[in-house]
Order: structure tokens, then C-alpha cells, then sequence
């Protein structure tokens, strides 16, 4: 009656409250037993003594930001939780992952996401550091064997998120905590934000817009919960649901709000640094079913007293039926749950520590190397910097040895029985991180001299008799113990370059990885904005930008056609321009309802250009060989090249294209047959500009020519820099680690090779441009700042080599006098051949030169497709017909055979 208020208000009372376990239909059961599939029982008097726990703290911006990430893994052998100390991670079970999660030091969004904004300024951060860009005042994450704890501070908002992993069911809990410190009452709505992928990792990665199709999802209002299911897409396929559900202690003030769609709450153009959802007041759609991206969210509305908290627990577990997914969620909604399960976790992890024979600071070491295990970085020394740029040797050269390369790798080399103890601190690892649902390899290489008898292995094969851990249905350990003296030449650099973590014998594991405690950083000079900053975090609403008043306007002429929006026809059909509007009052204004690209391609080489300026080039097939990234994501559409042009004395900077910087102005995107066109007209930088984009005809070569006119009347001097993201693979995440740049100081050319590859590790990407480079990169790590592209420094580090986040960027200096227009031209390339880079420099490397391949390009595609003309009553069906559908036959189809949507090569 009336949703039950009279209970709610009755069960509200302090009194009631403390006996309502009473009510429970049954009491919580009794601690895990550790014993069971997977697990070696140990027979034998044993006595459990409770270990007081350690924990590893890290303060301010740095427990965020170092690389690789401060991670710590929570499991219970089959349900894990992968959570970093910026807040950003995974939960999968049983190599089933629920969320959409990328192993991206930088610009990592992943994970489930709080967001909690303040109904009376409408101001909001999230509980994590990522992925809004704000300055808490202080900000803590503490991480122990059982649990992982977030503490930031802002204004008068304490917030505390705790997390924990059930030892009997699978799923997590994050608790978070709101404590009211001034003498106001606060309003605030706490929304949490989960992108959906619930399937392997591989499949996810490999066509994330196709993954998505088979979801469904559903409210369950009585238990505040979402349900979302992955539909089998044959028998073999076993049914997978997800729950997320919310708990509350305090009233609320406004019905629970929820969304399962994820374009609707990140919005076109946007990211999750400044999602729609929580750009105005406007409540979320609470509307479920099929979605083509789904997502799962849920919005509380909460009141915090003075001097008073309250707490909302999020839940998030993983079924195998609707039927486990509800009766999951009944007893989730009881009273104590939430307390129960943190109570059983602690005990469980204390049982299971006991169970391996480890302390908690071995359990704390150990969680040390998961960061470096998921994330590239970090653990690179030089070592295996000089063996990335060595290696000949692809992934097949693992496998004679029974490594797939599929699983991270830890590396030990041992020369002496001295080295015994550090070989039975891995296994302890290895037991430890397998427990705990981390599919790791361990090998250890034996450098030991050989002889007939080989006693050092054998001690060594001896200790793995004990192993408390094994992988049913598995034949074999993860554990590979191999002879040096038994490897071919070249094998050793291999297993080196693999290896996610490399161990040294002396000091032992326990005392050589570091637990460093970062320094609290002031909070105004850890904002994101810094500098002038600007990029992934810093675009979509209510991100700071300059204040550009009336932005000029750019001159368009076409024809408009009715239901074509919106763009227009021009050049008698040949062009297609796209107008859009960035800036106070007209965020976004014109944004095409999904990314509207050209493809722009000859045989052996092609590329995909969006309106708004991203995409990704390829060469010789588009899936096996990208050069640079593929995103498969319409609602963002990160771009993986750019150029952008920055007054090196204000520190301002603008592009031809709106992404990456989003500057505000006007921005016109043409697409023609075999090439795209981009204007934008700054007020900042004083400056028109206008970029067009083509492949060369025959060649493996993407041409940027980049126009700069003054339009101020004052000279000014600026710089211009070219951008790439290297992939040289099938994608970025697993072709990285591999990357070897490289640069040429006589040519100016950057070069990029994947030592890795079973068959273009010779032929090496590049990028280079016609005018003297004054500075470069191939790191990075030190291109961007602050998680924004850093447009304050002058000079980029002029870093290459091995063992880096690849990128390459190329910087120029341009002088213009007042009026005065400047051409030039960066190349993007293949080297298929040795020397085939400085041919393509020298062919194509002058705006001359690459005006008259543009030339050609074009008078080439209107010569094949003037072949076939069509003439109709309907004028618009004359125009798609006569040119753009032949064009997408032969660009997309047979040239390139990738499209934004599929990638097939």
C-alpha cells in the first residue's frame, strides 16, 4: 500500500534498525572453506592465528597517475575486480568480462564509474580520480589484501568508497560513503555508469560495435536493480547475465532514475570526462530493453545532514540464469548483506593468506606487480628495451617451448642455487595471483651452465611438487622452467621482450618491488586543465574552454537537399560538406547522428576520414596491418592523427578539423571523391585554415597539405604538429609493448616498427613533413600531460626507441607575416621497401608536389566514375547514383574492404 511508506518509515527508526537481522529469513553462512576445485587440501594440524593487515597508501595526484597504474586485483577464484588507483579498471568472471575495459595508462575511462553532483551548484566529480578532471582537495587510495578504499575530499563533501569481492557469490560491492562537514544541508545524486560488454576480452577488442548487438537488459523496480544478458548466438553459447543493483540507508529524495543506453547518456561528440547525462538536470530516460551500446546506470537522488553521512552500495554481480540473477539480488536487498559480505571477505582473505603460507606485506608485494602485469610500462628496463630492439622473432617462437604469449609473463633468470629462494618467492606469486583469477605465465630461465646432470633444474622442478594451486582441466602449469643453454640464438631476446615483469634473483621478490607512497600535491597544480590543456579529458559539455565571442563565420555555398541532414551537395554532386558550430550557447551544434566518414584508398593503401577529422590508415590490409588505431566507437570517435596548430607565446591552440581540441568556432568538412577538405576559421590563434586529406594514387602515403592564412593583421609566429597513434598491427593494446621509433635528423623522418611482427617487422611506418622539424616524440607518455594533449611546451622531448608508449609527432615552426598564407605538407607512410620512406619524401614531400597528386587523384576517380552516368525525375537519386555509389563500391568494398563499422581486410 502506498510503495510501502509505512514500513519504510517504521524500519527508518534507530531502534528497529539495529534488530533487523531478527527479520531475515535466515542468517548468514558461516566463513568460506578454501578447499575445493582448484585447490590442494593440506592434511595436518594447522592453527589460525588472524594476521594484523598492511596496507599500501598513496596520496594526491600521484596515486593516479604513475605508470604503470597502482592496481590491486580482488577475486574469489572465479569473480575478479580489477580496480586501479585513478578508479579505472575491470570486473569479469571466469575470463568473462562485464565491462568494456582497454589497458591505456593515459586516457584509461573504463571501469564502473561514480558520479556525484551537487543539486544546488550542479557542479560534480567522480569518486576516482578519472574520469572527470577535478581537483579534490585531498585524495587517497588505500589498497589491502581483502579491500580497496578511496577517500577525496571536496569543499565540504567527504567521500569514501570501499570494495570488496564476495567469497560466495559472485559479485562486488562498492559502499560509498558521503559525510556532510559544513553546516548546510546538501543535496546531491549519485549516478554510477557501467559499459557493457559481457564477453571474452578478445571478442570485445576485436569489434566492439558488433559485440555489443546481443544485449538485452531490464528493470526490476521492487529491487533496484538492472539486468542485462548477453543473447546466445548459437547452442554452444551459455546464457550470461549481469545484475546492477543499488542499496541506500537514507530516504530518497526522488525516484531511482536509471539508463541502459550509452549513447544517450555519454552523447554524440562527448566522453565520459563530460557525459550528457550530467550536463543539465534533465533526469535519465529509465528506460531499458535492447540497445545497440548498451550500458548499465543507475541515479540516486540522497540528502546529507550537517555533520551527518549517509552510504549508497552499488552491486554488481554475475549469473548464469535470470532466475540466480533474481534470487541474487533478493538477497542482496536484505538488511545486513552488505556488511555480512564485507566481514566474510576479510576473514576469507585472512584464510586464504594462512592457506598459501604468505604475510600480508608478501600479498601486498605481490599486488605490486598487477599493475605492471595488465598495463604496459613501468616494469621496462633496459634490459628488455634493448631485447624489443633485437628481437627477430614473432609469437610463434614461443610456442615450442608450450607458451601460447596469450597470458602475461613473469621472467626470472637464475645462475645459482642461491637463487632457490627467489625461484620459491615466484611460485608463491604465481599461486597467489592464479588464486586470485590473474592468468599469468611464469618462467624461469636456468643460465646456469649444463653438464650431464643438471641439478639446479631439478631443485627447481623439485619445488614445484608443493604447489597449493592448479588450473582444472588444464594439462599443465603456467609455470615453465627452461635451460639457456638449450635456446637457439635470438630466443633469450624473445623471451626477455615478452615478458610483462621481469624478477631478479637478488634481492628477493619481497624486498625488491618498491611500495612508494606518494607526496600529496597541491590540488591547483594537479588540475587537469593546467597549462592550457586540452584533450580526451577535457572534451564534452561543460569542459573550460576559451571564450570566443560571434565566431567568424565561414563562407558555404551548396545545394541543401531535403533528408539530407546535415550536409549538403555541392560541386555539381562531387562534394559533400558537413557545416558544424563549436562554442558558448552552441556546443556541438550540427553534429552528424553517427560519424559520417570518407574512405580514402588505393590498392595496396587506404585510410578512413570522419567530419570530424578522426579515423585510421592502413596498409596492405585494413585489419592485419593497421598503422594506426581503429576506435569502432560512433559516440566518441577518438581520433588517432591529427595536426594542430598552437601560438607558442599564449599557449592557445586550434586544428583545421574540430577533434582533438574542440576549440570553439565554425568548422566545415568536405568530402570529395578520393580526398576531404577541413576549415576552421580561429579567433585565438588569428589564423584561417584549411587541411585536405588524400592518398596518393598509387602509393603507400595518406598526404596532409595544411594551408595557414594570417586573417588578423599582425605577424605571428606558430607551431605546427603532426600526431599519430602507431598500431603496426591489428591493435594498438597488443602490438605496443613491441614498437621500436626511431629519428632521422638529415630527413626529419620519424619511423616506427613492431619487432614483434611474424611479417612486417622490417617494414617500418613513418611519418615527415616539408618543413625543418624542429623538435619530436615517439613517447607518449611525454606528448600529452595531465591526460591532455600538453600545448604549453614549446619543445617536444625528442624521445625514441624501445619500451615506450609508442607515438610519433613531428613539431614545425611557421612565421607569417599579416595576410600572409603558408603551405605545407606531413606525410603518413609505409616503407615496404628498404629506403622507400625517403622516396616517398622526395616525390611527394612539397605543397608543389602534393597539389599535383591531389590533381591526379581526383582527375583518376572522375575518370572511372564518369563511365557510367544515370538521369531520373529525382535530382537527389541522380546525385547519389552518378559517382557515390560507384566511389563506395570501389573505395570501401574492393579497395579497402573496411568501413567504420566493419574491418575485414
Amino acid at each position: 500500500l502506498h510503495a510501502g511508506i509505512m514500513q519504510s518509515r517504521f524500519h527508518q527508526d534507530p531502534m528497529v534498525r539495529a534488530s533487523d537481522i531478527l527479520l531475515e529469513e535466515s542468517l548468514p553462512e558461516g566463513p568460506v572453506r578454501l578447499s575445493g576445485k582448484g585447490f590442494t587440501s593440506i592434511f595436518g594440524e594447522a592453527e589460525f592465528l588472524p594476521q594484523a593487515m598492511e596496507y599500501r597508501v598513496y596520496s594526491g595526484a600521484g596515486a593516479a597517475t604513475s605508470i604503470p597504474p597502482r592496481s590491486q586485483i580482488l577475486s574469489n577464484n572465479h569473480f575478479a575486480s580489477l580496480i586501479t588507483g585513478a578508479g579505472n579498471g575491470f570486473i569479469s568472471c571466469d575470463g568473462i568480462l562485464i565491462n568494456r575495459w582497454r589497458p591505456d595508462v593515459l586516457h584509461d575511462q573504463s571501469g564502473l564509474i561514480f558520479y556525484i553532483r551537487d543539486k544546488n551548484t550542479g557542479k560534480y566529480f567522480s569518486v576516482g580520480y578519472h574520469p572527470v578532471p577535478s581537483s579534490p582537495e585531498t585524495y587517497r587510495v588505500v589498497f589491502s589484501p581483502s579491500r580497496a578504499e578511496f577517500y577525496r575530499t571536496d569543499q565540504d563533501l567527504e567521500t569514501m568508497m570501499e570494495v570488496v569481492v564476495s567469497p560466495q557469490d559472485d559479485l562486488e560491492i562498492r559502499r560509498i560513503t558521503f559525510r556532510n562537514r559544513g553546516d548546510i544541508s546538501m543535496e546531491i545524486e549519485v549516478t554510477s555508469y557501467l559499459e557493457l560488454s559481457i564477453d571474452t576480452y578478445t571478442a570485445d577488442l576485436a569489434h566492439p560495435a558488433f559485440s555489443r548487438l546481443f544485449i538485452d537488459s531490464e528493470y526490476v523496480p521492487d529491487r533496484n536493480a538492472l539486468i542485462a544478458w548477453r543473447r546466445p548466438r548459437n547452442r554452444e553459447d551459455k546464457p550470461k547475465y549481469v545484475i546492477h543493483q543499488v542499496k541506500a540507508d537514507a530516504r530518497l529524495l526522488a525516484p531511482i532514475e536509471y539508463e541502459t543506453d550509452r549513447y544517450r547518456f555519454v552523447g554524440r561528440g562527448n566522453n565520459l570526462a563530460g557525459p550528457e547525462a550530467l550536463a543539465g538536470t534533465l533526469p535519465l530516460s529509465s528506460t531499458a530493453g535492447n540497445s545497440t551500446d548498451p550500458a548499465l546506470s543507475i541515479r540516486v537522488h540522497l540528502q546529507v545532514p550537517p555533520g551527518k553521512a549517509v552510504t549508497a552500495s552499488y552491486i554488481t554481480g554475475f549469473c548464469n540464469s535470470r532466475e540466480e540473477a533474481m534470487a541474487l539480488s533478493y538477497e542482496c536487498s536484505k538488511t545486513h548483506t552488505v556488511n555480512d559480505i564485507f566481514q566474510l571477505a576479510e576473514y576469507n582473505t585472512e584464510l586464504e593468506l594462512k592457506y598459501l603460507d604468505i604475510t600480508p606485506r608478501q600479498a601486498n608485494a605481490i599486488q605490486d606487480l598487477v599493475g605492471g602485469l595488465y598495463y604496459p610500462g613501468g616494469f621496462d628496463k633496459q634490459e628488455r628495451r634493448d631485447a624489443v630492439a633485437k628481437n627477430r622473432r614473432g609469437q610463434s617462437g614461443l610456442w615450442r617451448f608450450g607458451i601460447s604469449g596469450d597470458n602475461p609473463v613473469i621472467l626470472m633468470k637464475i645462475t645459482e642455487a642461491d637463487h632457490l629462494g627467489a625461484v620459491k618467492d615466484a611460485f608463491t606469486a604465481y599461486e597467489y595471483l592464479r588464486l586470485n583469477s590473474v592468468p599469468v605465465d611464469l618462467v624461469i630461465l636456468n643460465s646456469r651452465q649444463a653438464g650431464y646432470f643438471q641439478e639446479l633444474s631439478d631443485l627447481v622442478h623439485d619445488l614445484t611438487v608443493n604447489m597449493r594451486v592448479f588450473d582444472f582441466g588444464r594439462k599443465e602449469q603456467g609455470i615453465f622452467i627452461i635451460q639457456s643453454s638449450h635456446l637457439e640464438p635470438g630466443e633469450e631476446d624473445l623471451l626477455t621482450m615478452v615478458a610483462s615483469v621481469c624478477l631478479k634473483p637478488i634481492p628477493r621478490l619481497f624486498y625488491q618491488v618498491q611500495k612508494e607512497e606518494a607526496s600529496e600535491v597541491d590540488p591547483v597544480q594537479a588540475a587537469v586543465h593546467k597549462d592550457r590543456s586540452v584533450g580526451p579529458g577535457a572534451l564534452g559539455p561543460g569542459a573550460p574552454g576559451p571564450d570566443v565571442l560571434d565566431p567568424p563565420a565561414l563562407p558555404l555555398q551548396g545545394e541543401i537537399l531535403a533528408g539530407i541532414v546535415p550536409g549538403r551537395f555541392q560541386q555539381d554532386g562531387k562534394e559533400f560538406a558537413i557545416s558544424r558550430t563549436i562554442g558558448p550557447g552552441s556546443v556541438n551544434a550540427g553534429n552528424t547522428p553517427m560519424p559520417w566518414i570518407n574512405i580514402l584508398a588505393n590498392d595496396p593503401f587506404g585510410c578512413t576520414v570522419s567530419e570530424a577529422g578522426a579515423g585510421y590508415t592502413w596498409s596492405g590490409n585494413s585489419r592485419e596491418q593497421k598503422l594506426t588505431a581503429w576506435s569502432n566507437d560512433p559516440v566518441t570517435d577518438p581520433p588517432s592523427e591529427y595536426i594542430i596548430l598552437t601560438d607558442p607565446v599564449t599557449g592557445a591552440g586550434s586544428s583545421p578539423a574540430s577533434l582533438p581540441l574542440k576549440t570553439p568556432g565554425n568548422y566545415e568538412t568536405v568530402h570529395g571523391y578520393g580526398y576531404s577538405t577541413f576549415r576552421h576559421v580561429s579567433g585565438e590563434l588569428g589564423a584561417d585554415m584549411q587541411m585536405t586529406v588524400f592518398t596518393a594514387g598509387n602509393d603507400p602515403a595518406k598526404i596532409y597539405l595544411l594551408s595557414v592564412r594570417e586573417n588578423s593583421g599582425t605577424a605571428r609566429d606558430l607551431l605546427a604538429t603532426f600526431y599519430v597513434e602507431w598500431v603496426l598491427g591489428v591493435n594498438r593494446y597488443d602490438t605496443q609493448r613491441y614498437i621500436v621509433t626511431g629519428f632521422e635528423p638529415k630527413t626529419g623522418i620519424l619511423s616506427a616498427r613492431n619487432s614483434y611482427h611474424e611479417l612486417f617487422r622490417d617494414q617500418p611506418a613513418f611519418i615527415a613533413c616539408s618543413e625543418p622539424v624542429s623538435s619530436h616524440t615517439g613517447n607518449r607518455t611525454g606528448f600529452f600531460k595531465d591526460n591532455a594533449v600538453n600545448l604549453s611546451c614549446p619543445e617536444l622531448d625528442g624521445i625514441t626507441g624501445a619500451g615506450l608508449d609508442p607515438c610519433g609527432a613531428l613539431r614545425a615552426h611557421i612565421h607569417l607575416d599579416a595576410g600572409e598564407e603558408k603551405k605545407l605538407v606531413f606525410l603518413l607512410g609505409h616503407a615496404v621497401t628498404p629506403d622507400k620512406h625517403q622516396e616517398l619524401l622526395s616525390r611527394f614531400g612539397t605543397p608543389e608536389a602534393a597539389e599535383n597528386e591531389l590533381n591526379r587523384v581526383r582527375a583518376g576517380w572522375e575518370k572511372l566514375l564518369n563511365q557510367i552516368q544515370v538521369r531520373t525525375p529525382d535530382h537527389s537519386l541522380d546525385l547519389i547514383t552518378n559517382g557515390w555509389l560507384l566511389y563506395q563500391v570501389m573505395a570501401c568494398r574492393i579497395l579497402s574492404r573496411t568501413s567504420f563499422y566493419h574491418c575485414g581486410g
